[in-house]
């Protein structure tokens, strides 16, 4: 009997080194081995569920870890490898569950805290999050992962000086730390610091290389500085960075401008968002200046829209469905890297897009007849978009520009609950989003205003593209597009930018805009 238990402990100790080594498959051989000749031991079960999760099978360790809690409900460490596996899963609230069971036993463990405030962040409670990565913290001053997660929470936050601070920190204690460096650089540029976040990008790249992350981030930065020329090149390293998932295979040369088009025909792919393809849709004309044939993918609710683009030899076709037969093939974003565009070479042809003479005629019906003026608004964006209430506005805020001599027309399609129910006691303003079907609805109502105001959306680029007087509201640090000073924007030579001067302080915004209101009445 000793013989066989201690037979048992060298092959469990076999297993252990194994797995330390890395050698994760062999390891879990031996632990299913010992398995099936003791299922009491919750070890066993604790080990081979930890292998499991280090093998990527998150469901097979989350049921021999249940298993081995349930044999031994004293194992902090089994309930943090719960928690690791069940947020691997995708189910955060049953990860944080975890954790604090894990807690409860043992509360002098920093990695449990780190660990819990990651899952806290999956469910966007950043306060909480910030929480955990300061206890860790705490526990461990020089824990490297916790200070960085708490430097992330904070950004998260719209804490970026104390961002800032905590990243500072993390370089201090490492100062090869390229992830410090690069969350720096990100938090830089939210404070409009954006030499120094430049040179935390480039710090980033020369300690790590090969990481695409930065490569994608700086050239958001070069771009929002003007700086095109790096900036369109660095840009197609989304593909390999946060678009890695999105490649598609066409079995067909990618286009960047180099080869002739002549009677050849080139796949434009939509790609990232609404506003997006809208801006860069520009692009096709030029394309049939170079005598291509165009076919152009776009989402279902833009197919509409873009048929008025003044292209010949061009065929739209929906996402996701057949794509007839061509040469070459250029994601639309790739565009303006293909046509080497910088500032002054930007394709401003205006209008390039139109609302359909019978959507005109459908929108003139039904908007409600006034003597007003007509102003189109859209003051908050999609809110499955990153950083979307960095660009949106609180209602009440906003509702200041409501001046009683304009008729106010809703073009955006979400409306919060608690906006609606704001909207409800305001007799000059009129919502249409039940009416609005897709975007060619959408720019035959904005035709129909007098003026557009809106924040960054994709109205923002629709009123822009059909050349309407339109004024823009920018937060402090705006998407690159809207680079980073000036009323004026080379992409839209219609729009007027009222940009924040302090980051998320929107009153002097409309502040300047209740004026230029007046203004425009005056006129």
């Amino acid at each position: 009997m000793k013989q066989n238990t201690l037979e048992k402990n060298i092959k469990f100790i076999e297993a252990q080194i194994l797995s330390s080594q890395g050698r994760h498959h062999e390891s879990k051989l031996i632990y299913e081995s010992l398995l099936s000749r003791n299922k009491e031991n919750h070890l066993i079960y604790l080990n081979l569920g930890v292998t499991n999760f280090l093998l990527g099978d998150f469901v097979g360790a989350e049921k021999l870890l249940k298993t081995s809690i349930s044999l031994n409900k004293k194992s902090s460490i089994a309930c943090h490898a719960l928690g690791n596996s069940l947020a691997s899963l995708g189910r955060p609230e049953e990860a944080v569950m975890a954790y604090d069971q894990g807690i409860a036993i043992e509360s002098s463990y920093p990695d449990l805290y780190n660990d819990r405030g990651l899952a806290e962040m999956m469910l966007l409670n950043f306060s909480k999050a910030r929480q955990n990565f300061q206890r860790a913290m705490d526990l461990d001053p020089k824990f490297l992962d916790a200070i960085t997660n708490l430097g992330i929470a904070l950004s998260h936050l719209n804490l970026y000086k104390e961002a800032s601070q905590i990243f500072e920190k993390a370089i201090t204690l490492d100062a090869q730390s390229y992830l410090a460096h690069l969350n720096l650089g990100l938090t830089l540029q939210f404070l409009g610091r954006l030499e120094e976040s430049l040179n935390c990008f480039n710090r980033a790249h020369k300690l790590n290389p090969s990481d695409e992350y930065t490569n994608w981030n700086k050239a958001n930065l070069l771009l929002l500085m003007g700086q095109f020329e790096e900036g369109w090149r660095l840009y197609e390293s989304r593909w390999r960075s946060i678009k890695k998932q999105d490649v598609r295979d066409f079995n067909r040369p990618l286009w960047l401008g180099e080869e002739s088009l002549t009677s050849k025909t080139i796949f434009i792919h939509a790609e990232q968002g609404f506003g997006d393809v809208i801006q860069f849709s520009r692009y096709i004309a030029l394309l049939q200046l170079l005598d291509a044939k165009v076919i152009f993918e776009v989402q279902p609710s833009l197919i509409n829209l873009m048929k008025s683009l003044q292209c010949a030899s061009l065929e739209v076709i929906a996402k996701g469905s057949n794509i007839p037969a061509f040469d070459y093939q250029c994601p639309i974003m790739s565009l303006p890297l293909a046509f080497k565009t910088s500032i002054k070479t930007i394709p401003h042809e205006m209008p390039y897009l139109f609302p359909t003479e019978k959507k005109i005629i459908e929108w003139k019906e039904k908007i409600k007849n006034s003597l007003r003026l007509k102003v189109g608004i859209a003051w908050s964006g999609s809110k499955t978009l990153f950083h979307t209430h960095h660009r949106s506005i609180d209602l009440k805020t906003f509702s200041k520009i409501f001046n009683d001599k304009f008729d106010f027309h809703v073009l955006q399609k979400e409306i919060d609950e608690k906006d609606l129910g704001l909207l409800k006691n305001m007799s000059n303003v009129h919502l249409y989003q039940e009416q609005l079907s897709d975007f060619s609805d959408t720019a035959a109502l904005i035709y129909e205003m007098d003026l557009i105001i809106t924040i960054d959306t994709s109205v923002a680029h629709l009123a822009g593209a059909l050349a309407k007087k339109t004024l823009i509201l920018l937060p402090f640090v705006p998407d690159w597009r809207w680079l980073m000073t000036g009323e004026k924007n080379p992409w839209y030579p219609t729009t007027k930018l009222f940009r924040q001067t302090a980051s998320l302080d929107w009153n002097e915004v409309i502040e300047k805009l209740v004026a230029e209101l007046q203004d425009y009445l005056s006129v």
